[in-house]
């Protein structure tokens, strides 16, 4: 809630809004997911395997696996958060690994 204020007086600023919401229908980033979307800020969202808002409107959307979709509270454990840590695991390894390949063109 606090950062409404830095995210939409530094929208000149952004390329990318990255959010992650386990429900895919948390209210406060469904408002600056559409806020960037009315910007021309590319958005990319982390949310559940099940049909959301979040994913429906977002440029790019990973769709994270998760054991308790129905525990909207986190009141029993979950895999969403440890499987998106391994998605993200693996996004940085690719990239990385696109830049090694672009350094040896040079």
């Amino acid at each position: 809630m606090d950062s409404v204020g830095v995210f939409e007086n530094n929208l000149d600023y952004i390329g990318i809004l990255l959010v992650i919401s386990r429900s895919g229908e948390t209210r406060q980033v469904l408002e600056k997911v559409k806020t960037a979307k009315e910007n021309n800020i590319l958005t990319i969202s982390f949310t559940n395997d099940s049909d959301n808002s979040i994913n429906e409107i977002t440029d790019i959307n990973f769709k994270i696996e998760d054991s308790n979709k129905l525990d909207d509270r986190n009141m029993m454990p979950n895999t969403f958060f440890p499987n998106l840590l391994m998605l993200i695991e693996v996004l940085v390894y690719e990239y990385h690994q696109v830049l090694l390949e672009d350094s040896k063109k040079i």
